[in-house]
Parts: C-alpha cells; sequence; structure tokens
C-alpha cells in the first residue's frame, strides 16, 4: 500500500508484520499491521497473524524459513537486495538517504505521479538524495482512473513518462530504472472488483506499452497478492514481455515468483523517523 503511515520514534525497535495466506485486503492498512481483522481492498492478503518478526525491519529481516528464490521469506542474501519505497508522506533529508545506504539498502521506489496531472512533490528531490547516496533509483504511477478506455491510460502514461523525462534537467541524474504503475483502489480511482475482472489486464496492457512507445524501456507493475492471483496472472499476454512484478503481501513468505516483494508497509529504519514501506527484489537490475 502506498498511502501515508504514522511516524514512530527515530531508531526504535520493530517489526515485520505476518499475514495469514489466504486473508484479503485492499485499501490501505493500519499501523502496527497485527490485527486479526481483515479489510478489504490494495495489497492482497496482507492481514497480520500473531506471530513477530525477530531482529528488525532496518537490517530488512523476517523470521520464517529460509528465502528460496522469490517465495522464500523475507531476509536478504547474496541473491536478493533489500529496499524501499517513499512518496511525499515521509519526510527525509540527503542525511535520510546516506542512513538507507549504510544500512544495507540498494534500491529505493519512489512515487513520481497520479494520474494525468499530478506530480509527487518530493520525487526530484528525494531522486536527488537516493542518487547522491548511491542507491539505484526506480519510481511508480498511482493509476488515477479505472475508465476502460484506452485513451486514460495512454495519457497517464504520458504524464508518467514526461516528469521521468525531466528528471536529468531537475537533479542532474538521468532516470535509468523501472518504471511500474501501481494498481490499487485509492478511493478516488473508482477500481471495482468488477473492474478487476473485466478490465484490468487490458488497462496495464495500455498503459504500458505507451510507456515503452515513448521510450521507457524498463517498465513494471504493483499490485497486491490477491489481486495478483486472482485476476492479472496469467492474463499478461498484452504486456511487455519484459515487465517486472512488483507484489505486495505482509507475510513471511511471499508464495508465488514475483521480481519485487513488498512485505511490509510498518518498517523502521534506524535513525529515521517514520512507517517505511520495505521490499525484497530478487532481480539483478535492481
Amino acid at each position: 500500500s502506498h498511502f501515508t503511515k504514522p511516524a514512530p520514534a527515530a531508531g526504535g525497535t520493530t517489526s515485520t508484520p505476518k499475514a495469514t495466506a489466504g486473508t484479503s485486503q485492499t485499501g490501505s492498512s493500519t499501523a502496527g499491521g497485527t490485527t486479526a481483522t481483515t479489510t478489504t481492498g490494495n495489497t492482497g492478503s496482507g492481514s497480520a497473524s500473531g506471530t513477530t518478526a525477530t531482529g528488525n525491519t532496518g537490517s530488512g529481516s523476517a523470521s520464517g524459513t529460509a528465502a528460496t528464490g522469490s517465495t522464500g521469506a523475507a531476509a536478504a542474501s547474496a541473491t536478493t537486495a533489500k529496499g524501499l519505497d517513499v512518496s511525499h508522506y515521509q519526510t527525509l533529508t540527503q542525511s535520510s538517504f546516506n542512513l538507507m545506504k549504510r544500512q544495507g539498502y540498494s534500491f529505493v521506489i519512489l512515487k513520481a505521479t497520479e494520474g494525468t496531472g499530478y506530480t509527487d512533490s518530493k520525487f526530484y528531490t528525494y531522486y536527488k538524495y537516493a542518487r547522491n547516496a548511491g542507491l539505484s533509483v526506480h519510481a511508480y504511477h498511482m493509476i488515477g482512473n479505472s475508465t476502460t478506455a484506452p485513451a486514460q491510460h495512454i495519457a497517464e502514461a504520458k504524464h508518467f513518462y514526461q516528469v521521468l523525462a525531466q528528471t536529468k534537467a531537475s537533479t542532474g541524474y538521468a532516470f535509468t530504472g523501472y518504471a511500474f504503475e501501481d494498481i490499487e483502489p485509492t478511493g478516488t480511482n473508482s477500481i471495482t472488483t468488477t473492474w478487476w475482472a473485466n478490465a484490468a489486464p487490458a488497462c496495464a496492457g495500455y498503459f504500458l506499452n505507451e510507456m515503452q512507445a515513448l521510450g521507457q524501456a524498463k517498465v513494471g507493475i504493483y499490485a497486491g497478492y490477491f489481486n495478483w492471483k486472482s485476476y492479472l496472472e496469467g492474463h499478461t499476454d498484452t504486456w511487455p514481455g519484459n515487465t517486472k512484478i512488483w507484489l505486495a503481501r505482509y507475510n513471511t513468505t511471499l508464495g508465488t515468483n514475483a521480481d519485487v516483494w513488498q512485505y511490509t508497509e510498518t518498517g523502521t529504519i534506524d535513525g529515521i523517523t517514520g512507517h517505511f514501506d520495505l521490499d525484497i527484489s530478487y532481480d539483478p537490475d535492481f
């Protein structure tokens, strides 16, 4: 989920939410992630069970069985990379990104745009800070409208691309990462179960193919585990063949193949105030 998180004290101990497989969650979750109730919405099966994580989320580790490919536990290894995703909801400085790098994070995914006109107010600032710190930087666009009309999704892709194309002029660094479309309900984009079932794969295809036509070769999709398994997986024939898959599931195991796994939305990093979405990448490009 890519919505605001309440802020804990900087440098506190952390826990990684655990999910019971099969429960579904759409909409943004409450902080802490360890309630027994389930909500419906955007992050797939993201409700938490009573088990707790060892260590802290600053180290990107979680209790559970050892990782085996993209279906293993949330623990960074020689074949995985630790990362996080942020937006203007987090208040960060250059020192924040330097701390991330020192604590073993190697990539960050920044919110860039939403709909056909919104640009995240911190995108360029955080992009420059992250590149200065030596992090690999990627970006995401929040779907703004769930109409089935191709023109809407093409227009959103054009807006996203134009913002990314200005990165060099705005920061001194060209955009070289992956560009993800974030498909989840926001309360304003009118995503419904009917849309998921009947239109989501095609609409994503319009967006992704337009991005590549414009010149952004590296593209991907973000979705919750439940929505991926229920509506998108197996229906990607109109998508570019190199589309990366970034899934949210707050659990000790992802339980399916993906390139990036967002395994908590309530992680903390020593020395930085706030909650963070933490990720594990199984892709060497990250």
